[in-house]
């Protein structure tokens, strides 16, 4: 133990050993469904994966889990509850969501009654995992890589695809798979497809199923209460000089630009010149479009639109060109008490916060006032959102924060109860690499753990599980005493890992 335990505590920091188990390679491909759902941390190991298979399932399940809670706590929830007030519905139509990568829940969660979503990217579609092809060392790599990478998503809200395909690579389809499974569909079949001569729509793509040269793009059907829904990732460059050349890719893409739009982490591409014939169609033919910064320049968005403003927006990441969405900085400076609240993170991070449009395409196709009757309707949907946060408010238990080292009565002695704990849970060991992590719990009057959350990651993955087993270990600490539940029913204690 470290000299100093109350002034800096040094964690135990363990690798897990490789498993040393065996797959069965002898037995058919496993149905798409139980493979969705054995990547989305569903499903125990199937027979077909022979029992030595289970610990790195079993694992990998508690894991994602884990990473899927934290990912709807922090986005999903309040992107969802957020997108039923301001985001009109599907109605059964199409969405089109361009630059997507193989982000299906957030297009999914905007518009949960679509029957179809078509996104399109540049990366490989690929294969379904032939999970029960895996080599144990293939097996645990993927998974290993998966978790990795649902954690960012996590925190993000959107994948780095150049981060899945070294090694045992993690196909778009197969992230496709399990985004499905986690948002509640049975995923019935994946087949590969392509454009059409013509440009009308996808058709099954013929050929060898089992030739990677097939998986360009993918179809997914799905299933979900009584619909049949279809998620479709086509592979495709989307600049002007590829789709000059493709005609019956251009044909198919303006055709899908006629509807519903979704734009987020686009790398600002639709404002440069070379993309024109795509942001050309959008403008020309979207009814509505969902965007962050990164879409179209706002200058061009609103002589065809009526735009509504959430978040704030000041300035582009550093990535980009500085003074990319000038007319979008000077109309949120312009009328801020007209700029909706964003309670949720939203593409690219920026120091201003996360920003998003809403468009939809104006009256005769030229932006108008707004009536009396569109100012009443936005009078009672603020109405209602008022109303449902005060009533979210009112159902959730009081609580208090306090940091790790606090020396405010009536919390001191109660923190160090559990800081003390909490280092007989860990054990002794190395402090953890890159930056101190934020660990917070939160602890009920009875004194059970209630929940347990890095509010800021060291930078190793590994060493923040160790952190969050270390304190569910424990379970329960003693009962908050009475001076702190007159002040709250949840006592939150936010340690800095190590706090030297």
């Amino acid at each position: 133990m470290a000299s100093r335990p109350h002034r800096a505590l040094r964690w135990l920091v363990t690798a897990a050993a490789a498993s040393a188990t065996v797959v069965s390679t002898s037995v058919a491909a496993l149905e798409p469904n139980a493979t969705a759902r054995i990547l989305a941390g569903l499903n125990e190991a199937p027979a077909a994966l022979g029992p030595n298979a289970r610990p790195m399932i079993r694992q990998h399940a508690r894991a994602i889990s884990e990473r899927w809670e934290t990912y709807q706590r922090r986005i999903g929830e309040p992107m969802r509850d957020w997108a039923r007030m301001e985001v009109g519905a599907a109605g059964g139509a199409p969405v089109f969501y361009p630059f997507s990568g193989p982000d299906f829940v957030t297009v999914e969660q905007l518009y949960p009654d679509a029957a179809r979503f078509v996104l399109v990217a540049i990366q490989r579609a690929g294969p379904p995992p032939a999970l029960d092809r895996y080599s144990p060392r293939e097996l645990s790599e993927l998974l290993a890589k998966l978790q990795a990478a649902w954690d960012r998503f996590a925190r993000l809200g959107f994948f780095r695809t150049q981060d899945l395909e070294s090694g045992v690579r993690i196909e778009v389809t197969g992230l496709l798979m399990a985004f499905a499974a986690r948002a509640g569909y049975e995923v019935v079949s994946v087949d590969p497809v392509r454009v059409s001569a013509d440009g009308a729509d996808l058709e099954p793509r013929p050929g060898d199923r089992s030739s990677r040269a097939a998986w360009e793009s993918v179809r997914l059907t799905l299933a979900k209460a009584g619909r049949t829904v279809l998620l479709d990732y086509v592979r495709l460059d989307l600049s002007d000089a590829s789709l000059s050349r493709q005609r019956a890719d251009r044909a198919w893409l303006e055709a899908m630009a006629g509807h519903r739009t979704v734009v987020k982490a686009a790398s600002h591409l639709l404002q440069r010149p070379h993309y024109a014939i795509l942001r050309d169609a959008i403008l020309a033919s979207a009814p509505s479009i969902w965007q962050d910064e990164t879409g179209i320049d706002y200058a061009q968005l609103a002589r065809e639109f009526d735009v509504t403003l959430y978040g704030r927006f000041t300035k582009s990441n550093r990535l980009f060109t500085p003074g990319s969405q000038h007319a979008l900085a000077a109309a949120y400076a312009r009328q801020p008490e007209l700029v909706r609240p964003l309670g949720f993170r939203v593409g690219y991070e920026k120091a201003s916060g996360s920003s998003v449009q809403v468009a939809v395409r104006a009256a005769n196709g030229h932006p108008r006032e707004a009536s009396s009757a569109s100012l009443e309707r936005q009078i009672q949907a603020l109405e209602a959102r008022v109303a449902k946060q005060t009533e979210h408010l009112a159902a959730q238990p009081r609580k208090a924060y306090v940091g790790g080292l606090t020396d405010e009565a009536p919390f001191a002695d109660y923190v160090q109860g559990v800081r003390k704990r909490l280092i007989a849970s860990a054990g002794g060991g190395a402090s953890p690499p890159g930056r101190p992590a934020l660990l917070a719990l939160s602890i009920g009057r009875d004194g059970v753990l209630r929940d347990v959350d890095i509010d800021r990651s060291s930078g190793s993955p590994a060493f923040d599980r160790q952190l969050r087993a270390a304190a569910r270990r424990v379970g329960a600490f003693a009962p908050l005493p009475e001076a702190v539940r007159e002040r709250a029913e949840v006592l939150v204690i936010v340690f800095q890992i190590p706090d030297r």
